[in-house]
This record gives structure tokens, C-alpha cells and sequence, in this order.
């Protein structure tokens, strides 16, 4: 597993991600297009991101790309289509339930979504991974201080990979305006 965290700026959202990749119970750490978090360019530009079987992102994203407007609306009916395929698959199991988790921001709006296949706004921030906890608990914690909103998002990555070893310390940071990762330190 890992952590991506996502969080709206008023007219954007950032979008943060370690580098760990888990593979039979080995960690790797490598940032690459095969990540968990990237940018797809199609009709619409958006960032995508997936915490569990990366494989659904790389499956979902040409469909959410080809959108005309990325919403709840929209999301869940190329979600439906893709239970409707895949199941009984490694990404969709008995109970319907998807083999990881989805954040995809476009523009000022990002979604979640579970793997009970529930959408969500976020309206403020959120994150998906192991490193969830630590991550909301930073974004929390630092919500009345004077920083900057990428410097807590970069906070919330770096503390999840002290406090989770499926977590990498190694934080990437893009926003739906940037559109390309890079590696950050403070």
C-alpha cells in the first residue's frame, strides 16, 4: 500500500503520493508512470490515483479521460461499466467491491472513490493507503497553523512514511494546474 492526499486550494488541488510499491510482501521504492498517482491526458487532463491494484487506474483512466465533464455523476457510470466487466476479476471481487481505492482531481474538484464503489467529494482534503491516518491526522493538526497548504500536504506524505513502513519517505507533489509530479523536500 501507500498514501496519496489530495487537497483542494481554492481553485485547485494538490495532489501528493510516496514512491512505495508493494509486490509479494517486498517493498520498492520508485516513482514512475506506473505509480500510484498519475497524469492522464485525454479529452480532459486530470490526475489519478490508486491505493491497491494500480492495475484499475491504468484501466480507468482512458474511459474517465474520454469524459466531456468529470463529476459524481459521470464517475459512477464508468464505474458500473467496469464492475459490470470485471467482476469476479482480480479487480472487482465477489462482493462487488473494487481491489483498492481511486482519488481523481480535474480542475477545482476531486473525488474519491471507495472500494465499496461510494463517491465522494472532497471538499476540504482526504487521502487513500495505509498511510491514511497519519496523513488526515497532520492535515488536521496543522489546519490553524500559518502554512502553506502544499507544505502540510508534503507534511502529511513525509509523516505517513515515518510512522508506516508501507509508506516510502519520498513525496511527490503535483496540483490539476501543474499537471507533472516531481519529487519535493521543504
Amino acid at each position: 500500500m501507500s498514501v496519496i492526499v489530495a487537497y483542494k486550494e481554492r481553485d485547485k488541488i494538490i495532489v501528493a503520493c510516496d514512491d512505495r510499491e508493494t509486490v509479494k510482501n517486498l517493498y520498492k521504492d520508485s516513482y514512475s508512470r506506473k505509480s500510484k498517482a498519475f497524469v492522464y491526458y485525454g479529452k480532459k487532463e486530470f490526475i489519478i490515483g490508486c491505493a491497491g491494484n494500480v492495475a484499475i487506474a491504468d484501466i480507468l483512466a482512458p474511459k474517465i479521460g474520454q469524459l466531456s465533464k468529470i463529476d459524481e455523476t459521470t464517475l459512477y457510470d464508468v464505474i458500473l461499466d467496469f464492475q459490470d466487466k470485471y467482476r469476479n476479476t482480480p479487480f472487482i471481487d465477489s462482493e462487488d467491491c473494487l481491489d483498492g481505492q481511486l482519488i481523481v482531481a480535474c480542475n477545482d474538484r476531486a473525488y474519491l472513490i471507495s472500494s465499496n464503489l461510494v463517491i465522494i467529494e472532497i471538499t476540504d482534503y482526504d487521502a487513500i493507503g495505509s498511510g491514511t491516518e497519519p496523513a488526515l491526522a497532520v492535515l488536521t493538526a496543522t489546519r490553524h497553523l500559518d502554512l502553506k497548504p502544499i507544505t502540510r500536504v508534503y507534511l502529511a506524505v513525509k509523516t505517513a512514511g515515518e510512522l508506516i513502513n508501507t509508506v516510502s519517505e519520498n513525496v511527490y507533489i503535483t496540483d490539476t494546474k501543474e499537471l507533472r509530479f516531481s519529487k519535493r523536500t521543504l
